[in-house]
């Protein structure tokens, strides 16, 4: 049983409801009974069904204090703000720097400006609160448990300071190493990785691909990367530095390791000795040329042409 203290009126109120105007009515609900549902209102009602916090967004209008979404107007004198799209919860209304939050999860509060920026950009000597998703510039505030000051090669991190503890690079080109069942680990270069990576999320694993990765696979251990397990001929590049991407044609992505010395050239093959790589479909990639009629791909240093380069770089 609910009683409103103005109209003097008691109702009891169904049951996604704390607070109602009507009985047993879910769209007549005053005050939603899940901390993080709000109120799905007009300005004139002010009650109507509850709905998921998330659904409250542009161009819908939101009284985060007392938990209702507005979908015409903000009512005169209440709390209600129009937040921009970037925001999940404002306290300003159509301003970029005015949020309490961040809509997209890729995204992370910067608390002295209230601008969503992405959380690659909240880096050392920026101190992060990756639960609550808000960037610090000069200190964690007292008492902020979760908030730290990652490592620089981190952006995210489970303990301070710490190079071993990383939730993702702040180097976009080295990959996190860690175990199947963690969440954080260590930046490395890709060529330091075990055979179990997952190019697509930029991780490797000391143990195995996890049973919930589609995107892990057990390279070859001739390989960097890789697109199946266990596949010499599924390289996306090579360990030894020295050896050559030997790919069906210039198009592809994957071929298998082999030595220079081992490369027939002749016939539909040609060598790329710029990108160390083998192409087996008689042509060279753009940007690249025949070098003086051999089965060579080369940059030119000057004159290029069908015929490929009368000198080379």
């Amino acid at each position: 049983m609910y009683c409103d203290a103005t109209s003097k009126q008691c109702y009891t109120c169904e049951s996604t409801c704390a607070a109602c105007a009507g009985n047993n009515d879910k769209s007549k609900c005053t005050v939603c009974a899940d901390p993080n549902y709000y109120v799905m209102a007009l300005s004139t009602t002010k009650y109507g069904n509850c709905v998921p916090k998330t659904a409250c967004v542009i161009p819908k209008y939101r009284d985060d204090a007392g938990r209702i979404c507005y979908s015409d107007a903000c009512p005169t004198g209440s709390n209600c703000l129009q937040c921009s799209i970037a925001c999940d919860g404002c306290y300003k209304s159509n301003a970029l720097d005015g949020c309490v939050r961040c809509a997209l999860n890729s995204q992370i509060m910067q608390y002295e400006t209230g601008k969503c920026i992405l959380s690659s950009q909240c880096v050392s000597p920026m101190y992060r609160d990756d639960i609550q998703r808000i960037c610090y510039q000069n200190f964690c505030p007292p008492g902020q448990s979760t908030c730290l000051l990652c490592h620089p090669d981190c952006t995210g991190c489970t303990y301070a300071r710490s190079q071993t503890n990383c939730l993702a690079c702040s180097d976009t080109s080295k990959y996190l190493l860690r175990t199947s069942d963690s969440v954080d680990g260590q930046c490395i270069d890709v060529v330091q990785c075990p055979p179990y990576k997952d190019d697509q999320n930029k991780i490797c694993y000391y143990d195995s691909c996890p049973s919930s990765s589609s995107s892990c696979y057990q390279c070859d251990t001739t390989c960097t990367s890789c697109t199946a397990s266990k596949d010499p001929t599924a390289c996306r590049g090579c360990i030894d530095p020295t050896l050559y991407l030997n790919k069906s044609s210039t198009t592809s992505k994957i071929g298998n390791c082999i030595s220079r010395s081992a490369i027939t050239a002749g016939g539909l093959t040609f060598i790329d000795d710029v990108s160390k790589a083998i192409y087996n479909d008689n042509t060279c990639p753009s940007g690249l040329f025949r070098y003086q009629g051999l089965n060579q791909c080369l940059r030119c240093s000057t004159t290029c042409g069908v015929q490929g380069c009368l000198e080379s770089d």
